[in-house]
């Protein structure tokens, strides 16, 4: 299959993807993607339901805590100290950019629309937005990758994990580099901004369930299939 056929195929298997965790609010995410950093999401739902009994449901309440009661509340999580002084930062940005413009705290009734629609901050250039974002403490390019993606309303492609074990399974030369999978995927896919946020839900769901070994991926459906040789050997930039 051609890569740009994947997002359409993954689809066909798993069905539509448009929740997002188990978050109750776009708050959720924005801290989530910092908690979840090396640790599981059952932790992180932990912090979470802390955070939630704290009445901790925005990047103010959460600069308005102390550090003790911070690091307490999300120590399910593992790493609070550094997590600790992340969130502040990444909290602290948040309310500098964008004030009280950012998305609602209330959780919708659908979950869909937890995730940006349109692009926050349209003046702000993607790439600006992206340094902006990697200048703060803890936040590597695929935690900045998913701010932009989920609430930010940039349709970026996130080079995450699942991506090189999905992408690799189906022969493609992935690049070393996180920066480089994520040109080369972007060049040959098309998606709207919806597109991009399901097309990552996809294979990371698809990844749990059949990019865990040998045994798991002959399991799948995508078993036997390899990507163009335009797609799979083209490339080689590291």
């Amino acid at each position: 299959m051609d890569l740009r056929d994947l997002p359409a195929a993954l689809r066909a298997h798993l069905g539509p993807r448009t929740a997002w965790w188990t978050v109750r609010s776009p708050f959720e995410i924005l801290v989530g993607c910092v908690l979840v950093q090396n640790t599981n999401w059952r932790n992180v739902e932990g912090s979470l339901a802390g955070l939630r009994d704290a009445s901790v449901d925005s990047p103010a309440d959460l600069l308005n805590t102390t550090t003790p009661e911070l690091t307490a509340l999300i120590r399910s999580s593992g790493f609070q100290t550094s997590k600790e002084r992340a969130l502040r930062g990444l909290c602290g940005w948040w309310a500098t950019r964008l004030g009280g413009t950012g998305p609602a705290i209330e959780a919708p009734v659908e979950a869909s629309a937890l995730l940006a629609t349109s692009a926050l901050l349209p003046e702000t250039p993607t790439p600006q937005l992206r340094a902006e974002l990697l200048g703060l403490r803890g936040i590597g390019p695929e935690t900045a990758d998913v701010i932009m993606l989920y609430l930010l309303g940039r349709g970026v492609f996130v080079s995450d994990t699942y991506a090189r074990r999905l992408l690799t399974r189906l022969g493609l030369a992935v690049p070393r580099s996180y920066n480089a999978l994520a040109r080369l995927v972007t060049r040959r896919v098309d998606l709207d901004l919806a597109g991009w946020q399901e097309f990552h839900g996809l294979i990371d769901d698809y990844g749990k369930q059949y990019c865990t070994g040998d045994a798991a991926w002959e399991r799948g459906p995508l078993a036997g299939h390899r990507l163009a040789p335009k797609d799979g050997g083209a490339v080689h930039a590291r």
